[in-house]
């Protein structure tokens, strides 16, 4: 079974419903139950739903253990008693030394009371000088307000390079961790722009994307889903000095043998990576899938037979494996005998 390593959610794949992001997925057991039930086969080993066990082997439900631990009601009553007499023993003691406490602290206070107002010239320049300390304090914090608004913290300002977002206002922001900050923009203010974001970009668009779908795949019935939000579409700062901005649209492609996730850029809908999905793959699968490298990718495998060898060899060595491909590179990644087929624009 493979969850999300953000959220702890299931997943198929490399790409989480939940936080919209293609991830590097835990793998555990199938026997472990994470924010779910477990299965009725498992009933008798479970605490809740077996209280017998529970009941064997937590000491504190068993009879007399309280007995065990507090002693009996009659031994309680004996040492409830016996305490109450050395509380009463000692009160008039108690008595008499916060009495002495008390005189000297007055007495303390009285000297400096007398000092302060000697000081200020009376009492009236004592409460005028509390009230202007106060008074400035007030106004320093609603001029920090007004500059850093809800969150209580200055944004920092654009560099050259993301000028362009200045177009638009965040939709809200957050501190995820130390000397991060995150700025998130709603998605429609995104497509605005036409401006791609920092990340690494293909030469394809989904406008010319799409038709080479269609090409390769003709006969094929593909469902499609759009995944994207705010969360997707953002500029994080870090120590207010670098920061990165980051536009992210998915669109899912779904048809018998596969499925097909795309991610693009938000504004520009130019490709960041796309990545081919199988379930428990066979010849057919892979040759479909192979289909599309023949067609964009040539020199990656030689035949389908090939790709599915270097699936297996993968799996052998880990489960995750990239290729260099001239400006790009190829990622592999399998799990329980689910495989996916990633390409994506070098960084360098």
């Amino acid at each position: 079974m493979k969850i999300c390593p953000i959220c702890d959610k299931k997943i198929t794949g490399t790409w989480c419903r939940s936080c919209h992001r293609f991830v590097q997925p835990w793998v555990i057991k199938n026997d472990i139950y994470i924010n779910e039930r477990h299965g009725e086969a498992h009933h008798s080993e479970c605490e809740y739903h077996n209280p017998v066990m529970q009941f064997d082997s937590q000491d504190y439900m068993k009879p007399g253990y309280e007995q065990k631990i507090y002693g009996t009601i009659e031994n309680r009553t004996e040492k409830k008693r016996n305490s109450e007499k050395k509380k009463k023993a000692g009160k008039p003691v108690k008595i008499i030394i916060i009495a002495y406490i008390v005189i000297f602290v007055l007495g303390v206070l009285g000297e400096v009371v007398t000092e302060l107002l000697d000081e200020f010239g009376g009492m009236e320049n004592v409460v005028e000088a509390v009230s202007d300390f106060f008074g400035g304090k007030e106004e320093e914090s609603q001029g920090a307000n007004h500059k850093t608004g809800k969150e209580g913290k200055e944004e920092p300002t654009l560099s050259e390079e993301h000028e362009y977002l200045a177009a638009i206002e965040p939709a809200y922001s957050s501190e995820e961790e130390q000397d991060e900050i995150y700025y998130y923009y709603d998605v429609d203010d995104v497509k605005s722009l036409h401006h791609a974001c920092d990340s690494t970009h293909m030469e394809d668009d989904m406008d010319s994307f799409m038709p080479k779908v269609a090409e390769v795949f003709p006969g094929y019935d593909f469902s499609q889903e759009e995944f994207t939000d705010e969360t997707r579409n953002y500029r994080m700062v870090y120590s207010g000095e670098y920061e990165y901005v980051w536009f992210e649209t998915v669109y899912q492609l779904e048809c018998d043998d596969f499925l097909l996730y795309i991610s693009a850029d938000t504004s520009t809908n130019e490709l960041h990576a796309y990545e081919f999905y199988l379930i428990q793959p066979e010849s057919k699968e892979y040759a479909a899938v192979y289909s599309w490298f023949a067609a964009y990718l040539p020199e990656a495998f030689g035949s389908a037979e090939e790709m599915e060898a270097f699936v297996k060899q993968v799996e052998e060595d880990g489960g995750y494996e990239t290729m260099d491909y001239g400006d790009y590179y190829i990622w592999c990644y399998v799990s329980d005998g689910e495989v996916s087929l990633g390409v994506e624009r070098n960084y360098f």
